[in-house]
């Protein structure tokens, strides 16, 4: 053979060493991923809870029994209510104790102990408030048998943690993990539970952000103009909940200020304390300090809210635009069944997990030492069931919207601030910040008579401070006050100005009480008991029950003001404007068998301003209880209501706006034609509305269009200025651009800023731009816009899902899932003008409560029962909750037994 014949038999066995190794590098990549993706699947899944079998369980005094049905959600019966409670803590810790450590660092400002330096600021906030404080002050006040509720729960939480550390007992520890590997769970508390509760009415607290900003805009507007923008409730046209105010005799029906009803002894009834709170934002803190040495550096660039306010409200998993409710009660006289129906849809940030927790709580017999047997939407975390029905009753809930927290400009002088022409010591306590990976930070709290001094932590409370506005009495503004410098005495003064802040839930209260009150009543009586003990968050609470009534009541600790009212920042200097007492219970609004035949709540007006106490002048503007109104009476006329109607109508997507802006533009001569492409596309744009329904379907074209539209008019009219006014509360500006649209003279329709001069111009520029923006997004062919797509949601982990680290958040994240619905519709998928069209905050469950029969009653919420990310109940519910769909509610025994899938047992253990 030759040497050149030779040649190729080393290449060939080069060759074949080549593919041996490279066939063996392959094969080392394949089992290092085979290997890393079951580690993954392990790791995952070794939290997810056992649901069926025996486990014994320390603590325990009875076996208890807790049945899953097909969505994972369980029902739980127990032999006593200690039992009851501790199963509801271990179930919970089951399912979302990832949800609830986070929750519980969130309410005691310990946040920055889990994510590191950058939610400091936060910290300070939440810390400056104190909730967790005032948490371990209401459980110490609690008679014992309540105590005894919340500490069979921590005690069943605590039960599960003992065998379940780390990523055992939720796979987001693993991921903290490498941020924060010296975190180590700790024992839950009674007042863990009791604090999330302030943490929902600092969500649910009133008009903070409506008060800031008007006093921030005061300087560069007219009073004409801050007076068109913030316009008041339009009574003549949507509804009030109870709109005649009449003595109720007891046993009586109609609409009245309440009748005779126990009172729990504890309920303040006059005058509030008026000693400063032991809660109150900060002093100036040290610094945050570099790294200890040999600090771990975070691996994960975790996302920063644009402000504190905005921190609080992700943590919370609420937020912004959209936030509100919808709750009505039908009696059996306008129903096919001859009993009532209610109806429930709170309307809360988007979060994943869910808010709610679905859940059934039975003792085996039901008596005076166990009395529960009621089914609901729970808070994990919290004993009880908050929304939902017991054997007897059904009970709603949404935002009442009254105003309980004022801003108070405070002139501070060192250590003192002034009152009544004299320096009072400022009380001060501190606090100490733990910061994962950097040193520790005291905190100085400052508090005056009214409350935390929360400037210097959150922006717009600090530009209040630099160039402070206080309210002054007007007639002539629709909030009856109008912004106002300080006097010259209170300039005069020596010190700096501050801003404080007086919210009722800084004071102890008992609505952890009221809770178990609510689950266990059995009557209209009870109720209303329950309600009395319902002090922070204000919420408008709705009833039913088995014999056909049909109920509402107001509770809440609501302020008695001065001189002001709370519609701007109170002078702090002056005693004034203090806070005189609280509005007695027996005087509250309460409707008992209305004549109508229902009762509507959705965040509208309570009462009209004949009402002897004052309230709120920001209420939602009543476009979702108007359309809930027109929808039960229109479809009573037709046939007696059904739990289907009640459905139909929680899902009903009309948009007022978009029939407005349609009847506007669909006439307009210079959209009526159009050169070249674009001109025509704008026109066959503008054609959709012409035939258009007005319901914000997800498939729907026209629905796209039309929400654009009103984008971009907003922005023209509102932000697109020298001087740009607030674009807040899409309810608030279709009652403004409704009444613009009545009226070409309105000055708003002039923008020299955009070169707009008319109703016409600012219409037909609009409508443009609206036509632009879906060309780009989604092609220039009208007919396939596609409002679900736009509008989708996201459902994003409330820690994890904005974690910065791509693979994280695919692992936490799910979506998005196209939706209709809109802002200040029924279907109320919010989203906040100016970005994209994402819905953030939702009907976050529905529930329709049939009094004929329990198990004809139906559910569904935003996600699923579990926290686990990759559970299989993780967000199975969430396809249902994107259609309107709601599932079978079993109740009875024998409906609970069919329909359950898993049953485990907890067994006392030794």
């Amino acid at each position: 053979m030759s040497s050149a014949e030779a040649t190729p038999e080393p290449r060939r066995r080069a060759g074949r060493i080549i593919g041996r190794v490279a066939f063996g590098v392959l094969a080392a990549v394949l089992l290092l991923a085979t290997a890393a993706a079951l580690f993954l699947v392990w790791t995952v899944q070794r939290s997810f809870p056992q649901t069926s079998g025996e486990l014994a369980v320390t603590g325990l005094q009875q076996r208890v029994t807790v049945q899953r049905d097909e969505r994972g959600i369980p029902t739980v019966t127990a032999g006593t209510a200690h039992d009851l409670f501790f199963a509801q803590g271990f179930v919970h810790a089951q399912d979302r104790f990832w949800e609830m450590d986070f929750r519980r660092h969130v309410t005691s400002g310990r946040v920055a102990e889990l994510f590191g330096a950058s939610q400091v600021g936060t910290d300070k906030f939440l810390r400056t408030l104190g909730w967790h404080a005032i948490a371990e002050k209401e459980v110490a006040a609690m008679d014992a048998t309540t105590r005894g509720y919340y500490e069979a729960y921590a005690d069943g939480v605590n039960a599960y943690l003992a065998d379940h550390r780390g990523a055992d007992a939720s796979f987001e520890y693993a991921v903290v993990g490498m941020n924060n590997s010296g975190y180590e769970i700790e024992r839950w508390t009674p007042a863990d539970s009791v604090a999330w509760l302030k943490a929902m009415a600092w969500d649910l607290r009133g008009n903070v952000e409506d008060e800031t900003a008007r006093a921030l805009l005061a300087p560069t507007v007219d009073a004409a103009t801050m007076n068109e923008i913030y316009p008041a409730y339009p009574f003549s046209t949507h509804p009030v909940i109870v709109p005649t105010i009449t003595p109720m005799a007891p046993g009586g029906s109609g609409d009245s200020v309440a009748a005779d009803v126990p009172l729990p002894s504890s309920r303040p009834t006059s005058e509030p304390a008026t000693d400063t709170p032991e809660t109150g934002p900060s002093a100036p803190a040290s610094p945050a300090a570099a790294p200890k040495p040999g600090a771990e550096t975070a691996a994960v660039r975790w996302t920063t809210a644009p402000t504190v306010l905005d921190a609080v409200r992700e943590m919370i998993g609420t937020q912004g635009e959209g936030i509100g409710s919808n709750s009505w009660v039908v009696s059996g006289s306008l129903t096919a069944t001859g009993k009532p129906l209610l109806a429930n849809d709170p309307h809360l940030g988007a979060a994943l997990p869910s808010v709610w927790y679905q859940m059934h709580l039975r003792c085996r017999t039901v008596s005076a030492d166990c009395p529960f047997d009621v089914a609901g939407f729970s808070f994990s975390g919290l004993p009880s069931i908050v929304i939902g029905h017991n054997a007897d009753i059904a009970w709603g809930f949404t935002n009442l919207t009254t105003d309980v927290t004022d801003l108070n400009i405070e002139k501070v002088d060192g250590d003192a601030y002034w009152r009544d022409g004299v320096r009072v010591p400022l009380q001060t306590r501190t606090e100490t910040i733990k910061v994962a990976g950097a040193d520790d930070i005291t905190l100085t709290v400052r508090s005056t008579a009214h409350g935390p001094i929360v400037s210097g932590l959150v922006d717009d409370f600090t530009a209040l401070a630099k160039a402070p506005i206080v309210g002054r009495a007007d007639a002539a503004s629709p909030g009856g006050e109008r912004g106002v410098a300080p006097d010259p005495a209170a300039d005069a003064l020596p010190g700096q100005y501050a801003v404080s802040l007086r919210w009722t839930a800084l004071d102890p209260g008992t609505t952890a009480s009221a809770i178990f009150a609510m689950n266990t009543a059995k009557d209209f009586t009870d109720f209303r008991y329950a309600a009395s003990l319902f002090d922070v968050p204000a919420q408008n609470l709705i009833y039913a029950d088995q014999k056909g009534n049909i109920g509402y009541q107001t509770p809440g600790r609501l302020p008695i003001r001065g001189a002001g009212n709370g519609y701007l920042p109170q002078p702090g200097w002056s005693s004034e404007y203090d806070w005189t007492g609280y509005i007695p219970f027996d005087e509250l609004p309460v409707s008992y068998n209305p004549d109508q035949g229902y009762i509507v709540t959705a965040n509208n007006a309570i009462v009209p301003d004949s009402y002897p106490y004052f309230l709120s002048r920001d209420w939602d503007y009543g476009y979702r209880a108007a359309r809930i109104v027109e929808l039960i009476e229109s479809t009573a006329k037709k046939h007696p209501l059904t739990a289907q109607d009640m459905r139909d109508i929680q899902f009903d997507q009309q948009s007022w706006i978009g029939k407005q802006l349609a009847a506007a533009v669909v006439d307009l001569p210079a959209l009526k034609q159009g050169t070249g492409a674009r001109g025509a596309g704008i026109v066959s744009a503008v054609s959709l509305l012409r035939t258009w329904d007005a319901q914000a379907t997800a498939d729907s074209p026209a629905a796209a269009y039309a929400n654009v539209l009103w984008q971009n008019l907003a922005l023209n009219i509102f932000a697109n200025r020298e001087h740009p006014l607030p674009l807040d509360d899409q309810g608030r500006l279709f009652t403004v651009v409704g009444a613009m649209l009545e009226n070409p003279d309105d000055p708003l329709w002039t923008n020299p800023k955009i070169g707009v001069a008319s109703r016409e111009e600012m219409l037909a520029l609009s409508a443009g731009q609206a036509y632009d923006e879906l060309a780009k997004a989604q092609g220039a062919d009208p007919t396939r816009w596609h409002w679900g797509e736009l509008h989708a949601i996201t459902l994003t982990h409330q820690t994890l899902g904005k974690s910065g680290i791509a693979p994280i958040e695919w692992l936490f994240n799910r979506g998005p899932f196209p939706i209709g619905g809109g802002s200040s519709l029924v279907d109320a998928t919010g989203w906040p003008l100016g970005g994209s069209y994402a819905a953030t905050t939702v009907p976050s469950m529905r529930m329709v409560v049939d009094l004929s029969d329990f198990d004809a009653s139906t559910w569904n919420h935003l996600t699923g029962a579990s926290g686990h990310a990759f559970g299989p109940h993780y967000t199975d519910q969430t396809e249902n909750w994107s259609k309107g769909l709601q599932s079978p509610w079993p109740f009875s025994a024998k409906a609970v037994d069919r329909a359950a899938v898993d049953t485990l047992v907890l067994a006392p253990k030794g």
